[in-house]
Parts: C-alpha cells; structure tokens; sequence
C-alpha cells in the first residue's frame, strides 16, 4: 500500500500545517504523537493530545480490552478496514465524539 506513497519527509510539512495548534486526537495517541515527532524534529507543545484508549476506559470500564477494534464494535462500527488511516480517523472521531456528547449531558 506504501510502495508509491509520498516519502514521510514529503508529507510531514502538510501534516505540521494542519495540524496547527490543534489538538492531536488518536488511538493510543502516545505512539502517533512519538512518531510525528520523531519524523518532523517539530515541537507539539502548544498541542493537547487527546488519547482515545482512556477514553474508551472510561465510557466503557468493563470491555475486554481497549482496541480500536473492540472499541469500534462496541459503538456499532461493524467494518472491516481497521489498519487503514481513513478508517482508523474515523473511528478514533466517533469515540471522541461520543465520549463529548457524554459529557455534556452529565
């Protein structure tokens, strides 16, 4: 899938750029946020990440375990594109939003 898409170092001045000083919402967002990082030499300070594996943990403190997967399936995400970054977004924002809707009616 990767054999002719843009290196990581073509790519990474876009991914800087939009991101911005937004926050970085992701699955296990520790790992994504070490790899931007480790690949751009930029500083995310001024971002707040936001990490979709603890707030699974806290919707949901009684699943089996915390996978995007198991995640999705649990909100009624029943396709099978998991490894796909499309994909994997899309996930990662329904959990997000899911966990704010949650919030603002407690």
């Amino acid at each position: 899938m990767v054999k002719n898409a843009p290196s990581v170092e073509e790519i990474m001045g876009k991914l800087i750029e939009f991101i911005g000083d937004k926050p970085i919402v992701a699955h296990n967002a520790r790992f994504d946020y070490g790899f931007i990082q480790n690949y751009s030499n930029y500083s995310f300070t001024k971002n707040k990440l936001i990490d979709t594996v603890k707030i699974g943990r806290i919707l949901y403190p009684n699943l089996e375990n915390y996978k995007l997967a198991t995640l999705a399936k649990h909100i009624g995400i029943e396709e099978d594109g998991f490894h796909r970054a499309e994909f994997d977004c899309e996930c990662c924002a329904r959990v997000y939003v899911e966990y704010l809707d949650r919030l603002q009616v407690g």
